[in-house]
């Protein structure tokens, strides 16, 4: 009797981590029908709302992290001990369920969990999904058997301590979620699918308006947010008002009430932080504001929708920054990318590129 193979997959904090893996097992569930999937990771709400009643996955175990930055240097000590004992209980983890193969999309938890099932030869599959590795991905080089990237230049920043892993680095496309099927999606079977989702109390889509869609991620983006309120709120923008709908993902730590805000603004919106069918939303969109995730960015780009990308900068990364360079390459037609900085010296920036581009306007 064959011997059931096992796949451990490690993904959290974020479903630009999380929703790749669960494509990947997808993937190896085709060709191991009767493989097992164990799926390690964090405590978070969403890390758990995302892995519910997955069909392909058999087990979900989870791990608790202390969130730190550098900011919070007094954390690091706990941080430390949270690996170690995550380190040694992930080899009594490897060992009971003896996997074939480990898959993991970067991310701290997966260093002690790949460095645990290293100790027993497992392969290691890490994949990087942004231009620049991260500092979890390049921690993890050594220890990995493969480093795929849809990206070919990621290949040039495969270093670790002084040592070069570039030959472990190979190209691999974007685990994307969807289909052709959802390329046939029409705008106007997408706006009557959204409107099912809008109370009756509110204004309901048009296939006939154009469609605004602001994707600032599950935990939303208070840049674009406020950059959209402000603009959108100015007196003179009184007839643009009555001429767009939208669709915006506004986030869980936002504090304003979107749904009340958009019915006193008479604009015709769906609002939502995380939503299982996004492709439907991606086909009812005629212009999308986003930051510069690398999923996110693949998926417009399978949906060949027009963007602003407002790549997110930070003091501890610009990797956004990298993504939405390398996606203008290959895509100049579709994207058009806006310093973050220049949005929040002068808000109404957003708001009079996406005017231009819903209109095609060039000057």
């Amino acid at each position: 009797m064959m011997k059931q193979k096992t796949l451990f997959a490690v993904a959290s904090g974020s479903g630009g981590h999380i929703i790749p893996a669960l494509v990947l097992i997808q993937q190896w569930k085709q060709d191991n029908p009767y493989g097992r999937v164990i799926f390690c990771t964090g405590t978070k709400k969403l890390d758990l709302l995302l892995l519910r009643d997955n069909p392909d996955i058999d087990k979900v175990i989870t791990f608790s992290l202390t969130q730190w930055n550098s900011k919070k240097f007094w954390k690091l000590p706990l941080l430390l001990l949270q690996l170690v004992q995550i380190f040694f209980k992930s080899l009594f983890i490897t060992i009971n369920y003896r996997p074939h193969t480990i898959i993991n999309t970067g991310g701290i938890l997966a260093i002690p969990l790949s460095y645990a099932a290293k100790c027993s030869s497992q392969a290691i599959y890490t994949y990087e999904l942004n231009v620049i590795p991260g500092k979890a991905v390049k921690a993890l080089l050594p220890c990995s058997t493969t480093i795929y990237s849809p990206f070919l230049a990621t290949k040039h920043h495969c270093q670790f301590l002084g040592k070069d892993f570039s030959h472990k680095c190979t190209y691999a496309p974007y685990p994307l979620r969807f289909t052709q099927k959802e390329q046939t999606i029409t705008k106007e079977d997408a706006v009557c699918t959204i409107n099912k989702l809008i109370p009756h109390s509110a204004l309901r889509l048009t296939a006939t308006k154009k469609t605004l869609f602001l994707l600032g991620g599950s935990q939303g983006s208070a840049l674009l947010n406020k950059a959209l309120l402000e603009y959108l709120s100015a007196p003179e923008q009184a007839e643009l008002c009555k001429e767009i709908q939208i669709i915006h993902q506004t986030g869980t730590h936002t504090t304003i009430d979107w749904k009340r805000w958009y019915q006193d603004k008479n604009i015709s919106a769906f609002t939502f932080s995380y939503h299982n069918d996004i492709a439907t939303l991606y086909a009812g969109a005629d212009l999308i504001i986003t930051r510069a995730g690398a999923g996110t960015l693949f998926e417009i780009a399978f949906f060949q929708k027009p963007c602003i990308v407002v790549p997110l900068q930070a003091t501890t990364t610009s990797h956004q920054i990298d993504n939405a360079k390398a996606m203008l390459e290959h895509y100049p037609t579709l994207i058009t990318i806006i310093d973050q900085n220049d949005v929040q010296h002068d808000p109404t920036l957003l708001g009079k590129t996406l005017y231009k581009k819903l209109y095609n306007h060039q000057n």
